[in-house]
């Protein structure tokens, strides 16, 4: 799971600087994206035991306010995943992911570094007696210039149900 909050805070940050560069005419902006969700959720060493493939779409919503020479000052954004359903390599039983993520980030005048939080509760519903997943998150993230990134996980907890809870 820790492999997936890094790849959408990576997400986050690319698209965070994609923004920046193409709206730089506007102080604030808002952003509406929807974009394929298809990557293997690792749980086996958590409630399922086995590797989870995912597909659906994440429904990303940007606010940005950027500076007069158009540097992303702040940004809110959120991600929900939609329709996301996945199934187990091992079990092959179905998965449902209804997540949200929200993040916040900052930069300086001159656009970087961007630091920013992200926190996020994800829930993996496994369908009959499969086990329900619950992983709750926050990150503190800095992404520099030359494309260095540091991540620090300040908080991570799993929690385990039984199915049909």
């Amino acid at each position: 799971m820790r492999k997936a909050l890094l790849l959408l805070t990576t997400m986050t940050l690319a698209l965070l600087v994609a923004a920046g560069a193409a709206l730089a005419q506007a102080p604030t902006q808002h952003i509406n994206q929807t974009l394929p969700v298809d990557f293997n959720l690792d749980d086996t060493e958590g409630c399922s035991g086995e590797l989870i493939h995912l597909t659906g779409e994440l429904h990303a919503v940007f606010h940005l306010t950027l500076d007069d020479a158009g540097n992303v000052q702040h940004a809110a954004t959120q991600f929900t995943f939609a329709n996301v359903t996945g199934t187990g390599e091992v079990s092959g039983g179905q998965y449902t992911v209804p997540t949200t993520v929200t993040s916040t980030a900052h930069s300086n005048l001159g656009g970087f570094p961007i630091t920013g939080t992200e926190q996020s509760t994800s829930t993996v519903i496994g369908q009959g007696q499969l086990p329900d997943s619950r992983f709750h998150s926050l990150l503190r993230y800095t992404l520099y210039e030359d494309g260095f990134m540091t991540v620090e996980v300040s908080q991570f907890r799993a929690e385990c149900r039984n199915g049909s809870q």
